[in-house]
């Protein structure tokens, strides 16, 4: 499992390293080309693959989070949408 690090930026992130606890962690963060509307297009559709394959396998809680997640993802895309409608202006 990996580890986020820093603070609101949230970009930063440490690979795992649970095998070889004594090197230090790779660090790796999202490509900075990619438009954040875009990424959110993107979580929101694999939550909602996700969400489907949890019905299917009758996982109500985890269908539950996932749908809540995959509205998340909708609602901060929306708004990304939106400042950068305003930005333009």
């Amino acid at each position: 499992m990996s580890m986020q690090q820093g603070g609101s930026g949230g970009n930063k992130h440490y690979a795992d390293t649970t095998e070889d606890s004594n090197k230090e962690p790779e660090l790796y963060s999202a490509p900075a080309a990619v438009p954040a509307g875009d990424v959110l297009g993107y979580m929101s559709d694999m939550l909602l693959e996700l969400k489907d394959i949890s019905d299917q396998l009758g996982l109500r809680t985890l269908s539950g989070l996932l749908a809540l997640s995959h509205t998340e993802a909708v609602v901060r895309q929306e708004q990304q949408l939106q400042q950068q409608k305003g930005a333009s202006s």
